[in-house]
């Protein structure tokens, strides 16, 4: 015999998640605990996602992010007829699916960090790895090309135990 409390629990259990639901389509960037969660059973790399989306072209960035709600690896890559988003399997680097971009703001995007990454003499796998070199214990969880000054600067967002920094390396 089902208890008294079931039903309304059930109600409260639905509303509870539908507003969380809506609450995360709304937020373009995935819940910080949630996210280091979901990181911590990514065994791949973000500079190992570089190096495997270097096939179709010039890296010009790369984040781990959640959509939809599962963690993934994206890397935007520029090609001699534009721009591909390749995204990756974070617990394998199996390639996912690999798409030309066409979305507005994404070609927008990838078009500034091409600029940015056309003035580097630093690939962002190596300026990645300084980073992570240079902040023992942490992961790099995104890394973007960005023009300060005229010169090319890659901003490393890192994990550090249970917070995010953005760090600055000099591309040139």
């Amino acid at each position: 015999m089902r208890s008294r409390w079931f039903g309304p629990a059930l109600v409260v259990a639905y509303l509870t998640y539908a507003g969380f639901a809506v609450a995360r389509d709304r937020d373009e960037e995935p819940d910080p605990v949630i996210f280091r969660i979901a990181l911590a059973d990514s065994t791949v790399t973000l500079q190992a996602g570089m190096a495997a989306s270097a096939h179709q072209g010039r890296p010009v960035s790369a984040r781990f992010e959640m959509p939809d709600g599962d963690l993934q690896l994206a890397v935007f890559t520029a090609t001699p007829s534009g721009f591909v988003e390749t995204i990756l399997d974070p617990k394998g680097g199996a390639v996912i699916s690999i798409a030309q971009i066409t979305d507005a703001d994404d070609l927008t995007e990838a078009i500034a960090q091409k600029a940015a990454m056309q003035r580097a003499t630093v690939s962002l796998v190596t300026a990645t790895e300084r980073v992570i070199e240079e902040n023992p214990g942490s992961r790099a969880v995104s890394v973007v090309p960005e023009l300060r000054n005229r010169h090319p600067v890659a901003m490393v967002t890192l994990q550090q135990s249970r917070r995010f920094v953005a760090v600055p390396e000099a591309l040139d």
